[in-house]
């Protein structure tokens, strides 16, 4: 029994150690095996010439992309091991079109038929107009003798109305004297207190701001905050160090027609500029709209840089204090 027993253990054993080296093994060819990447474009004067080949490939080509730009036209291509999926070509785009065509000549033979059937109600229509035109010219007519002797009877009541409105409006102005000097003082007496007002909201609204200004400085100054983004900072050049292009040339002459967006541009350029050096060379234009040049990269990026900036970030004191102190941190 007990030598059953201990072969049963030994038998579990290593299927649970087989599992665990199966398991490391997915680890690390995640981690450590790169995806490899190549790219080449030209463009002349505008994106509508612009000619650009991609490939990027992973774990012996087991995973491979492929994508083509030319003459506006976009062709990419995926394979995932003996699965593969692909982007509209020419060929399968012809009987796209040839469909589109033959709905389009079906949708104008039925417009000209609607149109013969028009013309012969149109007809039809202009004689039903023409008997309503005299129609409609006998009853304004009758409706402007109306309107004649209505206009009469109302000259004579307006007159009998007018003598009675003067009595009226005698009183009427003597009182609105009076209700009027009452209604000014109240009216300078709402404004007063509404200046009041908004005076005061303002000063509050002055003093909270003034107050999260003080505690904004105070958690930036914080010297946890500093050591905290010193190591990030440092961690991010080291990362971009490492998941550089091992090959990168490029000239490349751009311009947009509102000078304002060439600036934008080229300050993020300026930025980016440790990260690809003397290797790029970049020429704005601010008077012309323009796109031209060529660009050729090559390089692999692996996961492993990420996740140790992600661990090291993890462990340090500084960081995790700092993100605390972020979560916490009240307005």
């Amino acid at each position: 029994m007990l030598h059953i027993l201990l072969l049963i253990l030994k038998i579990i054993g290593m299927i649970i150690v087989g599992i665990l080296g199966i398991l490391v093994l997915l680890i690390g060819i995640i981690l450590f095996v790169p995806v490899r990447y190549e790219g080449k474009a030209v463009c002349e004067k505008t994106m509508k010439n612009l000619q650009a080949q991609m490939r990027a490939s992973w774990l012996l080509h087991l995973v491979s992309f492929r994508l083509a730009v030319k003459d506006g036209r976009i062709k990419w291509k995926l394979r995932v091991a003996w699965k593969t999926m692909m982007g509209a070509s020419e060929s399968e785009a012809e009987p796209e079109l040839k469909a589109e065509l033959e709905l389009e000549n079906e949708k104008r033979e039925q417009m000209e038929a609607k149109q013969d059937e028009d013309t012969g109600w149109k007809t039809v229509e202009k004689a039903c107009e023409t008997q309503k035109e005299a129609l409609e010219e006998a009853l304004q007519m009758e409706e402007k003798a109306v309107e004649k002797v209505r206009e009469a009877e109302t000259q004579t009541v307006e007159e009998s109305a007018k003598i009675d409105r003067k009595k009226v409006e005698k009183s009427g102005e003597e009182r609105k004297s009076t209700s009027k000097s009452n209604a000014e003082k109240k009216e300078k007496e709402s404004l007063i207190n509404k200046i009041k007002c908004t005076f005061q909201k303002i000063c509050d609204k002055i003093k909270i701001l003034l107050d999260r200004k003080e505690k904004v400085t105070e958690f930036l100054t914080d010297p946890t905050q500093g050591k905290a983004f010193a190591k990030v900072k440092k961690g991010i050049v080291t990362l971009l160090k490492k998941i550089r292009p091992k090959k990168l040339s490029a000239k490349i002459h751009y311009g947009f027609s509102d000078p304002y967006n060439t600036g934008k541009v080229l300050a993020v350029l300026g930025i980016l500029y440790p990260f690809y050096g003397e290797a790029v060379e970049i020429e704005p234009d601010f008077e012309n709209q323009i796109l031209e040049g060529s660009c050729y990269i090559k390089g692999r990026i692996r996961v492993s840089p990420f996740v140790g900036l992600l661990l090291k970030l993890v462990l340090a004191k500084e960081v995790r204090l700092a993100y605390r102190q972020i979560k916490n941190f009240k307005w």
